[in-house]
This record gives structure tokens, C-alpha cells and sequence, in this order.
């Protein structure tokens, strides 16, 4: 199979009362083989893609039956769910900004396609650190509590309760590993600080680097896309993105993240050996 189809099962709440994720059935365990564990909650985190190219960042925990057939006195959660939470600041290669997390988390991605208990959601594996995901059918909060007849106006689909949808309405837009990807170097305003990696869509990692608070409310600098290279699929990007700061740029890393220092006429230089082509016109 290639893909999992997974319904959404219940909503978490935290400690401190805040929705903070979901849960989705445990069904196909290859789909996260990092997690086919006997650990006490083995997690993982992933970069999701959605059907529209939207990329969201998530914790997925596999809650182990095991661990929870022991009396422990905390914890929620049933047995065979994943747990989807969000990713933890610092603890992701793909380097974004400490409060852009905010806006990249699966509570995040529940409101923005308006779902509820019931909506299924059909993943694909892209590499070991990416899955895509597509909403195959939204349940709102009205079309799923029990004491609304069947066919009632008030359960009935709307503009605040979306209906199910086809599931073969964004095939064509899934990414797989074959999708044409790009490796980028975003610059800092006018500094010497870049960030380099690799994207489906490079507008709208620029977009997720810019998210938080518009620039020009502020008046900071903010990060531009200046070069990029398309590739044949996702690994090759993320190969060349690799190259780049474990081989080229080793030396110019800033604590070990894909964020480098280099001098400009360096970079032009090294990104027209390269192939890359410079979308942002030189200063």
C-alpha cells in the first residue's frame, strides 16, 4: 500500500487546558517505522506537506500499548493511536524560527481545513523525515455530535461546516519523493547571514519564514529566497542542500544549523559553479 487512511479520533488537551494536537488510528504501522517501537512513546518529527503545498512541522508519537496497560497515575491518550503534536523548538533540521512553530502545528492545521473527530486524513511516506498528507473527508463539530438527527438542516454541510471531500480532488497536487524540488539559500535583509534548504515551493517557505510578524510592521530586515536550483525529486534536493552545508559551507555553519556566514562574492561564486540561479538582482 502507499498510502493510510487515518480518522482523526479525539482532540488533545494539555496540561494547562489548550488544545494542543489530536490523535489519529493506529492503522498501518510501516507508515511511521520509526515509532514500531517497544520504547515508552517513541516519537518522531516530520515535515508534513498538505494537499495546496503547505508545509506544517509535527511531533508524531506512537503511544505504546504496553506503557499504558501499567498504573502510571498521568497520561491520556488510548491505545493503538498516534499522538500528533507540535514539533519542539531546537529539535528540527529544517531550522525554523522559534515562534513560527506556533503557526506550523497540527492544532494549526486542524483549524485552517476546519476539521473535527471523524475527518480522514490519507498520509504518504516521501522520505524518512517527510510525509504528505490530504484531507480525503472533514467532519465539523456539527456534522458528528450524536444528538442531531440525520439529515437535519443543522447538521447539514455550510460555510462554517464544511461537507466531505472527493477524496481524488488533490491527486494530482500530492508531492511523492519524484516531485520537482528546489535547494535554496535565503538571505537575512541586506546581510551576510543565509539559510539554506530545500523546498517544494520556495514562496512558501519564504512565507513561513516571514509568518510571524510582517517585517514592515516592525521595520527588520526579513528573509528572501536570492538562489535557487531545481531538482528531479525531494531527495535531490535535500542531497544538494546536505553538500552545501556539510561540505562547501562546513566552515561557515552557525552552531551546527542551516543557517552559514559567508561573504557575498564567495556565495555568488560557489552558486554559479553550482548551478543555482539568483532570483533576487545582485546589489
Amino acid at each position: 500500500m502507499d498510502y493510510w487512511d487515518k480518522r482523526l479520533t479525539r482532540q488533545d488537551v494539555g496540561r494547562t487546558g489548550h488544545l494542543s494536537g489530536f490523535h489519529l488510528n493506529k492503522v498501518g504501522l510501516e507508515l511511521f517505522p520509526a515509532l514500531d517501537s517497544t520504547l515508552r512513546n517513541p516519537s518522531a518529527n516530520f515535515l508534513v506537506i498538505d494537499q495546496n503545498g503547505r508545509e506544517w512541522y509535527w511531533r508524531i508519537q506512537h503511544w505504546n500499548d504496553s506503557y499504558f496497560t501499567k498504573p502510571h497515575g498521568k497520561g491520556g491518550g488510548r491505545k493503538n493511536e498516534f499522538h500528533i503534536l507540535k514539533a519542539q523548538a531546537g529539535d528540527s533540521k529544517f531550522d525554523f524560527e522559534e515562534e513560527q512553530y506556533e503557526n506550523l502545528t497540527p492544532w494549526k492545521f486542524k483549524e485552517y481545513y476546519g476539521l473535527d473527530v471523524g475527518s480522514i486524513l490519507r498520509f504518504r511516506r516521501i522520505s524518512d523525515t517527510e510525509l504528505s498528507v490530504e484531507v480525503v473527508e472533514r467532519q465539523s463539530e456539527m456534522n458528528t455530535r450524536k444528538d442531531i438527527p440525520s439529515g437535519s438542516q443543522s447538521g447539514r454541510p455550510g460555510p462554517s461546516r464544511p461537507g466531505p471531500l472527493s477524496a481524488g480532488l488533490f491527486q494530482s497536487q500530492m508531492p511523492n519523493i519524484n516531485t520537482p524540488s528546489y535547494t535554496y539559500v535565503a538571505r537575512f535583509g541586506d546581510s551576510d547571514i543565509y539559510k539554506i534548504g530545500h523546498s517544494i515551493s520556495t514562496q512558501s517557505r519564504e512565507d513561513v519564514f516571514n509568518k510571524h510578524i510582517p517585517s514592515t510592521e516592525l521595520g527588520y530586515p526579513r528573509w528572501s529566497i536570492e538562489f535557487h536550483k531545481l531538482l528531479s525529486g525531494r531527495r535531490k534536493a535535500e542531497s544538494e542542500e546536505q553538500i552545501l552545508l556539510r561540505e562547501v559551507f562546513i566552515e561557515n555553519s552557525t552552531s551546527g544549523t542551516e543557517r552559514i556566514r559567508v561573504d557575498r562574492d564567495v556565495l555568488r561564486a560557489v552558486m554559479a559553479e553550482r548551478g543555482f540561479t539568483q532570483i533576487i538582482q545582485p546589489d
